[in-house]
Order: C-alpha cells, then structure tokens, then sequence
C-alpha cells in the first residue's frame, strides 16, 4: 500500500510542477484586472524572477546540497543506527528541503520590490548584516535534516549571500 501512496505523491508532484505556468496564468488573468498598470509592470517583471530563483534554489539544492545530506544521513553513526529508508519517507524529505532552498533562493526578488515599494532601504538593510548572518545560520541549522556543521553551512552561507544579493538589488529600486 505504502507503494501505491509513493507513486501517487510522485505523480501529483509532477503533475503540480507541469501545470504551475497554467495554474500560474490563471491566477495572473483573475489578479491583473483589479491592479493598476504601474503594479501590473511590477507583477509582470516578479513572476519570471520568482520563478527563476525557485528553480535556481531547487537545482542548486538537488545538486549540491541534497547529496552531501543523503550521504551525511547514510553514514551517520553506522554501528548504533541502520538507514532504511521507505520510498515515502524519502521522497517527502527530499521533496521538503528542495521546495524551503527553492522558497530562500526568493529572497533577493522579495527584497527588492520590498525596496521598491520604499517598504526598506539599502542602508537600513545593510545595517542588518550581522543579524542576517546569524539568522542564515539559524534558518540553515532548520533547514538542514542533519546535526553536523558542513551540511549547515553548506545551506547558511548561500542564505547570507542571497540576503547580499537582496541589498545589491535593492540599490536599483
């Protein structure tokens, strides 16, 4: 049965990820008439960044983090604790921590229209930077499934820099 619910879960996943630029359309076309034209530009110019960032955090967790954590996994502490994974498990747990480092790699894109909508300022964002390394820290210790400090900050440091990146852009709003 577990199987069954496996491939069930793997197939809405798919599923979901092929119709998002319809599902996206969608909501555009419902969303767009309420707007003004000045808010349409900004929304036209978000949806391909947002969407680029998700798919460049999601690549960059599938290929660079998401090994060095199954591996950390498998081999952590070998004699006390046997990995077995079930299909389930699995695939919720790399689905789960490739969807929250798709959802950080955002942050630039928030940041900017957040600046640009006079919300913050590169000043003020920059007077944020030894918060914001802690806080990468912290949200990497969350993120990442696994106790030791490589895989954390394999997944805090791209954070820190994405929060930079977020100030570099918001110097042009």
């Amino acid at each position: 049965m577990h199987v069954f619910f496996a491939f069930l879960e793997v197939s809405l996943m798919v599923g979901a990820a092929l119709a998002m630029p319809v599902i996206i359309y969608q909501l555009l076309s419902f969303v767009t008439p309420a707007l003004y034209q000045n808010e349409r530009k900004y929304l036209y110019i978000a949806v391909p960044g947002v969407t680029l960032s998700f798919l460049a955090g999601a690549a960059f967790c599938f290929f660079l983090m998401l090994p060095f954590a199954l591996a950390f996994l498998g081999s952590f502490q070998p004699e006390i604790f046997l990995a077995l994974w079930t299909a389930e498990r699995f695939i919720d747990f790399v689905v789960t921590f490739i969807f929250w480092i798709g959802v950080t790699f955002e942050l630039p894109i928030v940041m900017y229209f957040l600046a640009k909508m006079g919300v913050v300022s590169p000043k003020r964002l920059s007077g944020f930077r030894k918060y914001a390394f802690v806080l990468a820290f912290v949200i990497g210790a969350i993120i990442t499934p696994t106790p030791d400090p490589v895989n954390q900050t394999i997944v805090s440091l791209p954070i820190y820099f994405l929060f930079e990146l977020g100030i570099i852009l918001a110097r042009f709003a």
